[in-house]
């Protein structure tokens, strides 16, 4: 009857005697601990001083403590506050756990989004650049495959300068200008025809 209950409303500590009628302390416990839904419950067994304590198999079997007979309602206070300040923390272990697992779980996806997306922009045959404007001197922090194309200029040649140099006399000065003009504008610009 008291394992229908306990189904229904989950206590956070039970208080559970080692002799019982029927079944002892012991089988219960394994049953309790066998359940998904009841698992968790800290587990305190009592015991008489005069009766056999096995206290390896109380531990073993799944209680986290235990207090003979007599009770002695001091001790038993500190032992059931003990064991709800501990499962309390490990409550609050658990949330953050599961908080934290989301969070790597939305940093992943995030992660596989800015791949995609480095990888659609390095496929773009717009040319893209893009500045570190948090530094006096603005210095190019990325290019595509699309600017290389448009400016003739690599990768390795334009990383940290300013873009000014795209300025100065260049085989393909017409593009470079538009494309200069368009980074001051803040507006897009697109390589037609250039033949």
């Amino acid at each position: 009857m008291a394992l229908i209950t306990i189904q229904s409303q989950v206590p956070d500590l039970i208080l559970l005697d080692i002799m019982m009628p029927q079944v002892d302390g012991y089988q219960v416990c394994q049953q309790l601990k066998a359940n998904p839904k009841t698992k968790d419950i800290s587990i305190i067994f009592v015991s008489s001083i005069n009766g056999s304590v096995d206290k390896v198999k109380e531990f073993s079997v799944g209680g986290v403590d235990y207090i003979t007979k007599p009770l002695q309602i001091e001790e038993l206070l500190a032992r059931v506050e003990n064991q709800m300040m501990m499962t309390k923390q490990k409550q609050k272990l658990k949330e953050e756990n599961t908080k934290l697992k989301q969070e790597l779980s939305e940093h992943q996806q995030n992660e596989e989004q800015l791949q995609l997306l480095h990888r659609a922009i390095d496929a773009c045959q717009n040319g893209i650049m893009i500045t570190d404007s948090t530094q006096t001197d603005n210095p190019i922090v990325y290019v595509n495959q699309g600017f290389e194309t448009i400016t003739g200029y690599s990768k390795a040649e334009v990383m940290g300068k300013n873009p000014r140099f795209l300025h100065k006399n260049h085989p393909n000065q017409t593009a470079l200008t538009e494309v200069s003009t368009a980074v001051q504008e803040q507006r897009k610009w697109a390589l037609h025809n250039q033949e």
